[in-house]
């Protein structure tokens, strides 16, 4: 399981990120706002059939 992990305070997503990687999972990168989670997922994530983009423009913001 690959992990991006979003949020707007430093110290939390640091010790968020050393938590999940304590427990054996892949941090594949961190961002310190939704709308970069968004961009970044954006270009990597594929759910079978349904490529990212389709996701992403299924989300109600």
């Amino acid at each position: 399981m690959k992990i991006l992990i979003a949020d707007d305070h430093p110290f939390t997503l640091q010790d968020t990120k050393s938590f999940v990687e304590l427990y054996g999972y892949k941090v594949i990168d961190t961002c310190s706002n939704g709308i970069s989670a968004l961009n970044l997922s954006s270009l990597i994530v594929t759910l079978g059939q349904i490529t990212a983009f389709s996701a992403i423009s299924n989300i109600r913001l």
